[in-house]
């Protein structure tokens, strides 16, 4: 009779990072032309700069009074792992052209003037990015271009081989996202594209045990990181909750509001729920008593995004929660601008099969009463 093979849980409290060429990853640098530009206008420059003065950025990351500035927050040490990365970025040759056409298209439309042909413009568009924009006119007469971002996801210049996740357990202060790449990683770090199947397995092992075996599949473990991946695991499943005792009342016309802290709310009623810009704590002994991952339902019917900025589309939760998630809804943006990404490409480019993009005040009917909390709305009973 053979064994009975043990099987393990993934550990709530275990901490994921979404990252992309080791840096937090966000809507500017998921979507590929903002990506671009944002690659070569900041993280450059800042990892350059660090190089030249670590001294100066890991004092001024430390610095209440500058918090949030522009610093590595890393310690000297680092020096030689930053170079390493720096040379990395440098050699990513079709980001760095993308990012120089943009800009050089910007140069191209200022030079002509407002009366000029599109039809003479349209050859002096730079190469790389030829078949991705649409030159425009204004309604004054100004030359604008939009870009098929669309296209864009579909061509070399998106790259899912740079995403990565990293994992750990510990429960340190975090560097800041925006100024400090990922190269001290005291986890495991997980090379995976961001639609990976394999993510929302791992993540639903929080609630269904898988073998070992399994886990070395999905995670693609090496032997010298069995010891560090066996960490995020258990053979018993979590009870971590701090709201062990919400009441999830499924009578008629009964609405539930639970705050999970900063701009996340889950709303539920008759037997529905909506979760609005998620970005929820990871169960912390010591941290106040507010609820965490643990406490969301076993289904979420609605994700709902107000806007794109990181600590409202978070990837590192959304991530953690894609399998439970039915629909994401966004605002529509203003299709093709550099400066305001595709939230909805994005998403369904990071594996999220089901999402709406709604304009301001369109509305989708899935129960009788009208809920609008914002210019955008969504209904359920009250």
């Amino acid at each position: 009779m053979s064994k009975v093979e043990k099987k393990f849980f993934l550990k709530s409290e275990v901490r994921v990072e979404a990252l992309v060429n080791q840096w937090y990853a966000w809507l500017y640098t998921v979507s590929p032309a903002a990506a671009a530009r944002y690659f070569v206008q900041r993280q450059i420059p800042l990892l350059k700069s660090y190089l030249k003065m670590p001294k100066l950025h890991s004092a001024g990351a430390r610095s209440s009074k500058l918090e949030g500035g522009n610093f590595v927050d890393l310690a000297e040490e680092h020096i030689d792992e930053c170079q390493v990365l720096l040379n990395e970025l440098l050699s990513q040759q079709n980001t760095l052209n993308l990012s120089e056409a943009l800009h050089d298209l910007n140069r191209l439309l200022q030079s002509h003037p407002a009366e000029s042909s599109l039809t003479d413009i349209y050859p002096a568009i730079p190469e790389p990015l030829k078949g991705y924009v649409e030159l425009t006119f204004d309604m004054f007469n100004n030359l604008n271009y939009r870009l098929i971002e669309a296209l864009l996801y579909q061509s070399d210049y998106y790259r899912t081989d740079r995403q990565s996740l990293s994992l750990d357990l510990n429960q340190h202060t975090r560097a800041f996202t925006l100024s400090t790449p990922r190269v001290e990683l005291p986890g495991y770090h997980w090379q995976v594209a961001f639609n990976d199947e394999r993510v929302d397995k791992l993540f639903r092992a929080e609630e269904e045990s898988l073998t070992w075996p399994e886990i070395k599949t999905i995670l693609s473990v090496s032997e010298e990181d069995e010891e560090k991946v066996r960490t995020l695991f258990t053979y018993e499943r979590s009870t971590n909750k701090r709201g062990a005792n919400i009441n999830r009342s499924v009578r008629q016309g009964e609405l539930q509001c639970h705050y999970f802290g900063h701009a996340c709310v889950l709303l539920e009623a008759k037997g529905k729920s909506i979760l609005v810009d998620p970005v929820i704590s990871y169960y912390e002994k010591t941290q106040p008593d507010r609820l965490c991952l643990g406490d969301l339902p076993a289904h979420i019917d609605y994700v709902l995004i107000t806007h794109g900025h990181m600590d409202h589309l978070n990837l590192e939760t959304l991530l953690r929660i894609r399998y439970k998630v039915g629909t994401v809804v966004v605002p529509a943006t203003t299709n093709g601008q550099l400066q305001d990404p595709s939230m909805k490409l994005m998403l369904e480019n990071c594996g999220f099969n089901n999402v709406i993009a709604l304009d301001n005040c369109e509305s989708i009917f899935f129960l009788k009463v009208l809920f609008r909390p914002f210019l955008f709305s969504v209904n359920m009973p009250i």
